[in-house]
């Protein structure tokens, strides 16, 4: 199916721009918060309250440093007493008049800017970013606060049909909204947000659930893997105290061993928890033998007489068995999910509208107005590529997937020694019955059947043993490495898995594959087929073979593809409140005229940071690469640089491009000798993380009820000053599909939008581990990879991956970046895609 096609999308115009006039004031609190916003919007709420002569209309309030009103405030310093008791809680708030929106300030934001040059876009940008977030406030701040969420919240949940996931954990459904510039309209971007939350009610019930616990008691003997555990799980919960004046809820910072008998000091004698709540408040302990929590540094309070606040968003990484079940809850057909969409802003459907458009002070005050109905675009839709295999075989592709039925892959490795190791206690004819299935499937790469070790606690003694073993078994010299490694684990083996990677990666140069129990031995023949099939995949690419190819046009996007080289780069970042750990880099760059064979490149740097700071060096290997792969094949330096960069949010676009963009020209000018002419250069940033979604007439979806494979949108909703677009690159399977979005941010070659969307369309074609396409194109989709396989390569002692290894109570979390890239080890397995 190629052609127009006319959808709607979860944007909503604002029909009427702000009309008053702002004033933009810097807020300083004393003492320093410390980027505590829940705080600060208390501070700044009280004071609105108690000195209505200066903010009467209310002033909306960004949680940091901005305020923003339609009347001036006396600049100066305002004492806020956030205590009945004098001596406590006195904070200070330091406004000064800073700035003034316009009317014409936000309607600049519309203005089409994409032929300006950068440093116009660079100024424009910069005095049009306040009122970008001056409009964010006005347009949450309403919802956000009649739905008990912080004001600056970008999503709020709500528990109508909330369902529990286990260990403590809720799934919650809600919204987001977002207001978004186009060109000539300004869009207030709404969709559904799906959320992990605490489970609201007594702190000691919910330790329960999380350490899944049967007995409180259990809670009074608990081993130091589970103390751990729960102190990491509940650290930033907010809690109230059942004697704590007003019910405010506080934070965790810290848990407490046997809280009852804790002593401290009090009126110059010592004296223990439960003492003290005896003599001041008539309460006697039922177990003092319970944990309980610490609130700042030194405040100890019984779990027993805590209450977790309702509401609480959980943002550590949740585990596999909490994802699937966060998942199931998040799935939602576009039909369902417009639904709820419209009923939310417009009470769509005999659903109560959420929003507040049309009732919000903020919105009235501003003289704006928004339409509750969804806009529609019009959008084209691309035809696929043809897939080559081996023999000439050209297969077509039909909503996003191929059929390799009886197909022979383009390019065999062959496996010379293999063996399989076996962890954990697996029912052998199942294993028996999945190797007989995966030869077939392997089909004439495997030359004999795999030894078969059982492996121990010795992990890598095991490993080593198996491959001595292959190969001897094969009669290949001494010192050869066996092909690869095919390792059954048990369902819960991260650890082993991590391990298993570190020794084949880093150690010893042996591609493995890793088969987790629950996946191969729970399904059906037909199923095991198309299983062993994508393991087979896998395995060709590993051991250096080619599954297929794309069939291109060479006149066109085929000869263009064939001159450049393609890189795919991204930043892996620690887990939210991780500061001592460092961030890991990648870079995934093509060295074939097909694009389909890549080396890959990781580094560390420091924890957040998300320009790449050996981005330079990275690129100077990638074209090495590439000169040493062509050279042995005939080939030249690229003409081409196609680099597509994974992760950065809108805020980082500047300094991304300043700053890489400098990086990767750096590298060419260092390697400049080698190329006949210098190489133009396409940057483009391929975002993930966002809320726009398509929703077609059901005469025109696919099975799934999306949009087809193929669609792009490069107007109507875009950017005023990026040119960008959005394609939805793969077919339907559950839910609504996400596109991607993609900003360009150099086009020296002065592609077209139409030809930009060509090229990275197909290049979601060549993803090795797969028969469908992807949602991101394929270097991208593998430097994502190497961030998360590149966990696996530091020494286990620094416990890099356990996201509970955080920094003692009381402790000050430091970096020591050398420290982390001195046990950084890197990949020793030379283009050989070990990251599939």
């Amino acid at each position: 199916m190629a052609g127009r096609l006319e959808v709607q999308t979860n944007s909503f115009e604002v029909r009427q721009l702000p009309r008053a006039t702002y004033y933009h004031f810097d807020v300083q609190i004393q003492p320093d918060l410390k980027n505590n916003r829940r705080r600060a919007f208390e501070i700044i709420d009280n004071l609105q309250n108690s000195r209505p002569d200066e903010f009467t209309p209310r002033a909306a309030f960004d949680g940091r440093c901005n305020m923003f009103s339609t009347r001036r405030i006396t600049s100066g310093n305002y004492d806020i007493h956030m205590s009945k008791n004098p001596a406590r809680g006195v904070f200070q708030a330091k406004i000064q008049e800073v700035n003034t929106i316009y009317p014409q300030t936000i309607q600049a934001l519309l203005n089409n800017s994409r032929g300006q040059s950068r440093d116009q876009q660079r100024d424009q940008s910069s005095s049009t970013l306040m009122a970008i977030n001056l409009l964010q406030i006005i347009v949450q701040q309403a919802p956000n606060m009649r739905h008990h969420f912080p004001p600056d919240a970008r999503s709020f949940f709500i528990d109508t049909r909330a369902r529990d996931i286990g260990r403590g954990l809720q799934a919650w459904r809600g919204f987001s909204q977002s207001v978004r510039p186009a060109v000539g309209r300004l869009l207030i971007n709404v969709d559904v947000s799906n959320a992990a939350i605490y489970k609201p009610g007594p702190l000691p019930e919910l330790a329960m659930e999380f350490l899944k616990l049967g007995n409180p008691r259990q809670l009074l003997t608990l081993e130091p893997r589970q103390w751990k555990e729960l102190r990491t799980f509940l650290k930033g919960v907010h809690v109230t105290i059942r004697t704590a004046p007003g019910g405010k809820p506080r934070p965790i910072s810290d848990l407490i061993l046997a809280a009852g008998h804790f002593e401290f000091e009090r009126n110059g004698m010592t004296t223990t928890v439960q003492d003290y709540f005896i003599d001041k408040y008539e309460i006697r302990l039922a177990n003092p033998q319970l944990f309980g929590i610490r609130i700042g540094k030194s405040a100890v309070f019984p779990a027993e007489l805590c209450t977790v606040v309702k509401g609480q968003v959980y943002r550590k990484k949740l585990s596999p068995e909490l994802q699937s079940g966060l998942l199931q809850f998040s799935t939602q057909k576009p039909v369902d999910r417009m639904r709820e969409i419209r009923g939310a802003v417009g009470g769509f459907d005999r659903q109560p509208q959420l929003f507040d458009y049309t009732t919000s002070d903020f919105i009235k005050e501003a003289g704006m107005s928004v339409s509750l109905e969804p806009i529609t675009v019009t959008g084209r839709v691309h035809g696929p590529p043809q897939i080559m295999y081996g023999n000439g075989s050209r297969l077509m592709v039909k909503g996003g997937g191929w059929n390799v039925v009886n197909q022979r892959l383009l390019e065999p490795a062959t496996i010379k020694s293999w063996a399989v190791v076996l962890f954990g206690n697996h029912n052998i004819e199942a294993v028996k019955r999945m190797m007989e299935q995966l030869m077939g499937n392997l089909g004439k790469l495997a030359s004999g059947r795999p030894h078969i070790e059982f492996g121990g606690q010795d992990v890598g003694s095991a490993l080593l043993k198996a491959g001595l073993a292959a190969v001897s078994q094969a009669n290949l010299p001494k010192g050869s490495r066996p092909t690869i490694l095919i390792c059954f684990l048990p369902q819960e083996a991260a650890e082993l898995r991590s391990r298993i990677k570190s020794w084949g990666d880093t150690e010893n140069m042996v591609p493995t594959q890793c088969l987790r129990m629950g996946k191969y031995d729970k399904t059906n023949a037909k199923h095991l087929d198309q299983y062993c099939n994508n393991v087979a995949l896998k395995i060709n690419v590993k051991i250096g073979g080619i599954n297929s190819r794309l069939q291109l046009d060479p006149a066109a996007l085929g000869g263009f593809l064939s001159k450049s080289i393609v890189i795919g780069a991204d930043v892996g970042h620690p887990g939210p409140g991780l500061t001592s750990r460092p961030s890991i880099t990648s870079v995934v760059s093509s060295v074939n005229a097909d694009a389909t064979l890549y080396s890959a490149f990781a580094s560390v740097q420091a924890p957040r940071k998300e320009i790449i700071s050996d981005l330079e060096d990275m690129v100077m290997g990638a074209l090495n690469d590439y000169r040493a792969f062509n050279q042995r094949h005939g080939g030249k330096m690229p003409e081409t640089i196609i680099f597509l960069r994974d992760g950065v949010s809108e805020g980082e676009f500047e300094q991304v491009s300043k700053h890489e963009i400098a990086a990767i020209r750096s590298a060419v000018e260092k390697l400049r000798q080698y190329f006949p002419r210098k190489p133009k250069l396409v940057f483009m940033i391929v975002g993930k993380r966002h809320h726009v979604r398509f929703f077609p007439r059901q005469q025109d979806a696919d099975r799934s009820g999306n949009c087809p494979a193929g669609f792009a949108v490069d107007d109507q909703i875009t950017h005023p000053c990026y040119e960008d677009f959005y394609l939805l690159s793969h077919g339907g399977l559950l839910g609504t599909s996400r596109p991607s979005h993609y900003i360009v941010l150099e086009n020296e070659p002065h592609l077209t939008l139409v030809q930009l969307q060509e090229l990275v369309y197909a290049l979601c074609h060549v993803y090795a581990g797969a028969t469908r396409s992807v949602s991101i194109p394929a270097p991208v989709y593998y430097a994502d990879k190497v961030c998360g396989r590149a966990v696996n390569h530091f020494p286990p002692e620094l416990n890099f991956a356990d996201e509970t290894a955080t920094t003692s109570s009381g402790g000050t979390a430091t970096f020591n970046l050398e420290h982390w890239k001195r046990n950084f080890k890197k990949a020793q397995l030379f283009r050989q895609m070990y990251f599939v």
